[in-house]
């Protein structure tokens, strides 16, 4: 598990990420087989009408849940840590300036 997690970047977002890629690769290579074992041309027509609206369906769900995790601020430690840094160096400023 550690391993998967550095590499997915070891966050949230990228674990989430991941699994998305995996499951999408999934769907396409059942996709994939359904094409191959079509009897006729409107078998065809439908499978990709269905895989076509379920696809857009979890890009949508994804998109969703992707966004949601990058707004958590917890999810993402990497982008936080610089910027806590940043804020303590701010305040030291801010208390050196009041000082003088």
């Amino acid at each position: 598990m550690q391993a998967n997690r550095r590499q997915s970047g070891g966050t949230n977002f990228g674990e989430k990420l991941k699994g998305y890629v995996e499951e999408n690769i999934a769907a396409t290579h059942k996709f994939i087989k359904q094409l191959t074992q079509a009897k006729d041309f409107e078998a065809v027509l439908r499978n990709q009408k269905e895989f076509v609206r379920s696809q857009f369906e979890a890009f949508g769900e994804q998109a969703k849940t992707l966004g949601e995790t990058t707004l958590n601020p917890h999810s993402m430690p990497v982008i936080r840590a610089p910027l806590d840094e940043l804020t303590d160096t701010f305040r030291d400023t801010i208390l050196r300036t009041r000082a003088l």
